[in-house]
């Protein structure tokens, strides 16, 4: 039985997260980052891709966006991303909050 339209945009997520594609940059965002030359990607799939980025930096977008506006005094702090992002961090030799 043929997969459908939702097993196929989980299977995509599920091989870009073991590809190691969706990279947290200096800024503290995740970012679609294609390893290699896989093939071709369809305007569906790139939604799929950006749709995952924006569930993705969410939660650091508001804390960036409150702290911003005003609406928290506390400043985001790199410690509140979740730990697959600081290794990401220590790998690139930027030093955060521990």
């Amino acid at each position: 039985m043929p997969e459908t339209l939702e097993e196929y945009r989980e299977r995509i997520i599920k091989v870009t997260d073991e590809r190691k594609e969706f990279v947290t940059d200096v800024d503290g965002y995740v970012y679609f980052w294609p390893t290699d030359s896989c093939g071709h990607f369809a305007p569906h799939h790139l939604r799929w891709l950006a749709d995952e980025l924006d569930k993705r930096n969410a939660d650091w977008d508001k804390s960036i966006s409150d702290y911003f506006s005003g609406a928290s005094t506390e400043e985001p702090s790199l410690s509140s991303l979740p730990l697959e992002s600081q290794r990401h961090f220590s790998v690139q030799g930027i030093q955060h909050d521990e």
